[in-house]
């Protein structure tokens, strides 16, 4: 909004009335003030103090909205990471620019097309005509480098931050721009983006970097990271709404703002709108801890389907392994939530679940996933499939049994124990007693441990062998896991959870969710792919099959994993991506 589109007195009347009011204003480096037009200027001098907070994306147009009374922020322009994402695309262009054509855009691309160097430009008054934003954020995945010009309208050397500075790197692309001190405010340069000063710096740049592939690769990734972390819309807007006094400590919040991330007693009722009065009692804190995610992350769980959508394709997860919706939405927001810095997962397979988990890091801006797989060949198909969605940054992929390598990694590789422990592999009872006397131990007190494939004893869900439908029996690993948790001989949490009790137990706790998560499906019926798996009542249904538990009593680390001298790990662990890749062991 400009003084061309409102009377100062307008704004003034709706604060009076008790509204809040923001103006975001992304052009001011040259339009405080602007035209004197019959109404009034037609930039920000004549309204700037009527509104509660001004948000300026300009540093040195901070003293002007003082000189006139405003509230000012300083902030840039943030991007979406759920529409600014990489694509699986090949590389097929070598420099490209999009954005309109004017000011000094067409000599520098002329220049540089005069120096052998072919730039793709797309946009307004450019030859190519105007593209979509998917086309856009398509051609940032296609280009080796993005171009970006920082000046503003026909100035040389006035600059500003762009939208593009933040949308380019959120979207995986290589980042190549006009330097401006500014932009050393919110990224490290030459490490998540690059920077040229003039025209014969950004020729020879260009070449450098068409030359260096394995930098340009590593500044994308780095650069995405640092987009994700600290360059969101939800971020900043986050930060402009506490400037304003507006962002209660409500669960509509971060955790970080109202409880310790990932706690699951004493979760505050806050804002969760129970189905009936006196409802709260029917939900314990773990449910009520899982409400808050619904109602906090649920509107990210839609970029999840991108992963979900390939779950039977035999190509790439030839097992063909379960892991439900409600399990991977649970999974993903307890990591968003949390926020690991270490992960440990056994075992990949062929990366279904894998791909969840380092989609949650990714999203984050932090973390890694150590993931352990016995068999070769799988751990390859995992890596495949972690490259397809661009998630590698995120995984070390390790080959080898866990029983001889995990320890000894976590005391070489590791600053310390795992955050979080993610145990889906043998489902023996000789297994489980091994994990559970020799890596529960380790953790730190209150941990949180994720177990696949572990149903209450008294489920009445059916499996199909053959033409015969029969009881299903709980395995050897999901016996040793419930005596341990009734009679003691390991401390948990008080409280545990089967994924299986909430979506086919508790309608009152399903019935909460829909209210803050309308989309909320906790199960899928009648698909022919889990036809083996069947409701009491025969019909074909996901299970939700994952025990939730956090530990509680740790050992002294020092005291846990003292055993014997370090191993030679080289012919076990941390096997590259290029020897997984190529079949090299």
């Amino acid at each position: 909004i400009s003084g061309r589109t409102v009377f100062p007195g307008t704004l003034r009347a709706i604060q009076q009335m008790g509204i809040p009011s923001l103006n975001l204003s992304l052009d001011d480096k040259t339009k405080f003030v602007s035209t004197l037009e019959s109404t009034g200027h037609a930039g920000m001098i004549d309204i700037a103090n009527a509104f509660t907070l001004c948000w300026t994306s300009t540093e040195d147009a901070v003293p002007r909205y003082e000189a006139v009374g405003a509230k000012v922020v300083y902030l840039p322009p943030g991007a979406n990471p759920d529409v600014f994402k990489p694509y699986d695309v090949p590389l097929d262009i070598d420099v490209s620019f999009v954005g309109q054509k004017y000011g000094r855009r067409p000599l520098m691309i002329e220049e540089l097309r005069k120096r052998g160097i072919e730039v793709k430009v797309f946009g307004k008054g450019w030859g190519s005509g105007e593209i979509t934003q998917e086309e856009m954020i398509r051609i940032y995945s296609r280009s080796r480098i993005t171009l970006g010009f920082a000046a503003v309208g026909d100035s040389q050397d006035i600059c500003c931050l762009k939208g593009r500075d933040f949308e380019v790197p959120m979207s995986g692309g290589f980042y190549l721009t006009q330097y401006h001190p500014e932009l050393e405010r919110w990224f490290d340069i030459g490490k998540e983006i690059a920077c040229y000063s003039d025209l014969s710096d950004l020729a020879e740049k260009i070449r450098y970097y068409l030359d260096h592939p394995r930098e340009v690769h590593e500044i994308r990734q780095r650069g995405r990271r640092r987009a994700l972390k600290d360059h969101t819309w939800a971020g900043r807007f986050k930060q402009v709404f506490k400037t304003m006094g507006i962002l209660r400590n409500s669960s509509a919040c971060h955790s970080e703002d109202h409880v310790e991330a990932g706690r699951f007693h004493d979760e505050p009722d806050a804002g969760i709108a129970h189905p009936t009065p006196g409802a709260s009692a029917m939900f314990s804190p773990f449910t009520k801890f899982l409400l808050r995610l619904f109602q906090q992350y649920g509107p990210e769980l839609g970029s999840l389907q991108e992963i979900e959508k390939w779950r039977y394709d035999t190509h790439m997860f030839p097992t063909n392994g379960q892991y439900d919706l409600f399990e991977s939405q649970v999974l993903y927001m307890i990591l968003r939530d949390t926020k690991p810095d270490n992960i440990v997962e056994f075992s990949s397979n062929c990366g279904y679940s894998t791909l969840f988990i380092a989609s949650a890091l990714e999203r984050n801006g932090n973390g890694h996933l150590h993931s352990f797989e016995i068999v070769p060949d799988f751990s390859r198909i995992a890596l495949r499939n972690a490259t397809k969605f661009g998630l590698t940054d995120w995984i070390t992929f390790n080959i080898g049994d866990v029983k001889e390598i995990l320890k000894p990694y976590i005391r070489e590789k590791l600053s310390g124990p795992p955050d979080l422990l993610f145990i889906d592999s043998d489902h023996s009872a000789g297994f489980a007693e091994w994990y559970v006397q020799n890596l529960f131990p380790l953790l730190r007190k209150g941990t949180l441990i994720h177990i696949h494939d572990m149903l209450p004893p008294d489920n009445d869900l059916r499996i199909k062998t053959g033409h015969a439908v029969g009881e299903c029996r709980i395995s050897g690993e999901n016996t040793v896991i419930e005596e341990a948790l009734r009679n003691g001989r390991y401390s948990y949490d008080r409280e545990y959870i089967y994924l299986y009790d909430l979506t086919f137990r508790n309608r009152a706790w399903m019935n909460a969710v829909r209210r803050v998560y309308p989309d909320f499906t906790p199960y899928r019926q009648g698909e022919g792919k889990v036809s083996r798996r069947m409701n009491k009542d025969g019909i074909p249904t996901e299970w939700n099959a994952t025990m939730w538990l956090r530990y509680l009593k740790p050992l002294p680390l020092t005291q846990a994993i003292s055993e014997g001298a370090p191993q030679d790990l080289g012919a076990h662990i941390s096997t590259p991506s290029r020897q997984l890749l190529t079949g090299h062991q």
